[in-house]
């Protein structure tokens, strides 16, 4: 039988034995709408020289053994202000953020393992395809957050981990699928040093984390977990272009090097979910045009102050 690549289903699990290590990821851990789902190994291959006296090649050897795990979930609150949803509970931590009563913040920290909202972690990441299972543990990853007028808010999703064996595995049920419907880029608030810039249709946020995979040679696969070693967000808006000495004035900031604070809220009238970024800088403004209208398309670093302060995503 064909394996239809529709069906597939993501499950992930925070681990809690030691990091790298696999838990067993249950139903209760498939509750993803997760799109695009793509898994791909990253298996080295070593070759041999050639037999002697010959061009032919000896038996070559497998090496180290990494993965990769791409997807996308949409945006969208837990119901009650103050509490963070499920999906940011889980995969957040994995990203080097950490939680403070449902706001997230970057975290420079490695990971650890324990069951509280002060600590990033590693995760056991599975994806079930209709009859197989293709499994990454110790995994940790970045993520975008991508905004586009009138469209559901998406959320691109990139980890690395340790390769697993593939195995043959009935598909997972999720328990409980999410309920919320996702929440749009409409009726959203964005300032920029206190300015509201011209219509805009986009706005994009990354992590930007610096991923690694721990060499191990202790293990077999040649690796002992992914680990964020670096971070740097940058993102992008394109709002509709103004006359110079109208604020904000993006080209005047721009060559001036200024810092602002950055605020992008959007609502579904339940959930309110804010970006707040103390220090959001101007790093390149070119011309762009939609349908017509002159636009700018600005490119933005946000910066720190004292360190783990970038910026903050509230629920």
């Amino acid at each position: 039988m064909p394996i239809v690549k529709r069906m597939r289903v993501l499950g992930a699990l925070q681990e809690t034995v030691a990091l790298g290590t696999a838990v067993s990821i249950a139903t209760s851990s498939c509750n993803f709408n997760a799109y695009d789902i793509e898994i791909q190994g990253a298996i080295e291959y070593h070759e041999r020289s050639s037999i002697v006296g010959s061009f032919s090649n000896l038996s070559g050897v497998i090496g180290n053994q990494s993965g990769t795990l791409n997807f996308k979930t949409e945006l969208f609150g837990s119901g009650t202000p103050g509490v963070s949803p499920g999906w940011a509970t889980t995969l957040l931590p994995a990203c080097g953020m950490i939680e403070t009563t449902g706001t997230w913040s970057p975290s420079s920290l490695p990971p650890v393992i324990a069951a509280t909202t002060g600590n990033t972690q590693t995760l056991t990441m599975a994806v079930y395809e209709n009859g197989l299972r293709k499994q990454l543990v110790g995994c940790m990853g970045d993520v975008k957050l991508a905004y586009a007028v009138g469209q559901p808010i998406m959320l691109e999703w990139s980890f690395q981990g340790v390769w697993q064996a593939v195995t043959t595995t009935a598909m997972l049920t999720p328990s409980a699928l999410p309920t919320r419907k996702p929440i749009k880029f409409a009726t959203a608030t964005m300032s920029i040093g206190g300015t509201a810039p011209a219509c805009l249709e986009t706005f994009e946020l990354s992590l930007g984390n610096e991923l690694i995979m721990r060499q191990c040679a202790a293990n077999s696969t040649g690796y002992e977990t992914a680990l964020v070693t670096g971070r740097r967000p940058v993102g992008t808006w394109n709002p509709e272009s103004t006359t110079p000495g109208v604020a904000p004035d993006d080209y005047a900031l721009w060559l001036a090097g200024t810092e602002e604070v950055l605020i992008v809220a959007v609502t579904d009238g339940t959930d309110t979910v804010t970006i707040n970024a103390p220090k959001a800088m101007r790093m390149n403004i070119q011309e762009g045009e939609r349908t017509g209208i002159q636009t700018d398309q600005i490119e933005f670093a946000l910066n720190s102050a004292t360190g783990d302060d970038e910026f903050t995503i509230d629920f």
